[in-house]
């Protein structure tokens, strides 16, 4: 989940431990502090049918990763594991965080939709509007 501020916790459901931090700030201060680096949290707005909301007034659970690190970028929720990554790849290019040619990590649990579900790691190339994405 994420606050309005754009803190994340990643290890908590309804105040409950759920699972580790699996390396999220790792991977994310990692991709920051690569030449030309970017790194995307995705995740779906809501779960159990639109019933429970990811984006929360404060955590249910300590902060995994700080809002310090996450520059917020709010998108439908994907449809699949490479809808979600190209969509990722279009906002990075709008937004200006990434140019054409530039790689992006993108960290997210898969399946989608699945509390606590496994941390995901993938790397893409923002590619012309076309081919939007090429993974590697």
């Amino acid at each position: 989940e994420m606050d309005l501020t754009g803190a994340c916790n990643s290890e908590y459901v309804n105040g409950h431990q759920f699972t580790s931090t699996g390396g999220q700030l790792d991977f994310v201060r990692g991709a920051y502090a690569s030449k030309g680096g970017m790194s995307f949290i995705a995740f779906q707005s809501s779960i159990k049918d639109g019933k429970i909301s990811k984006t929360v007034p404060r955590p249910s659970g300590p902060v995994t990763t700080p809002r310090t690190d996450v520059h917020c970028v709010v998108a439908e929720d994907a449809k699949d594991l490479d809808d979600m990554v190209n969509r990722a790849c279009r906002l990075a290019s709008r937004d200006a965080f990434a140019q054409l040619g530039q790689r992006v990590i993108i960290v997210a649990g898969v399946p989608l939709g699945t509390p606590g579900a496994t941390n995901m790691l993938r790397i893409a190339f923002v590619r012309d509007q076309e081919s939007v994405v090429s993974n590697q």
